[in-house]
């Protein structure tokens, strides 16, 4: 939480490609030819991003070239119920247990299945 109280997560991901397991559930051996070299990617959850506040699911992401007007606009179109990401995160901080592995683990899964990671 920075001087201004809005909330932020970074979660550095270092990604390693392996082979499938040759009986097809599991992993292989690790993939190093080029192309496959390991990466480190960070992955910020802010006020950026809308998310379910049940779920915390993402809704809607903020593109680098969309202005205030147009982000707020979208994101207060969104059908249901939805908050800021970072808030999403200060109330967890603030009201529930949190088990941050799942957490963590979630949010990875949600940007694998966006393709941040492509």
């Amino acid at each position: 939480q920075d001087e201004a109280g809005l909330c932020a997560a970074y979660i550095d991901v270092e990604i390693t490609m392996y082979a499938a397991a040759a009986d097809g559930d599991g992993y292989g051996p690790e993939l190093t030819a080029e192309g496959f070299l390991r990466r480190q990617k960070t992955l910020v959850a802010d006020n950026n991003t809308v998310v379910n506040p049940a779920t915390g699911e993402i809704l809607l992401i903020r593109t680098p070239v969309q202005s205030t007007e147009d982000w707020l606009a979208a994101a207060n179109a969104i059908p249901g119920p939805a908050m800021l990401q970072g808030d999403f995160f200060g109330l967890l901080r603030r009201y529930s247990p949190i088990d941050i592995e799942e957490l963590i683990r979630q949010h990875i899964a949600q940007a694998d299945a966006m393709g941040r990671f492509a």
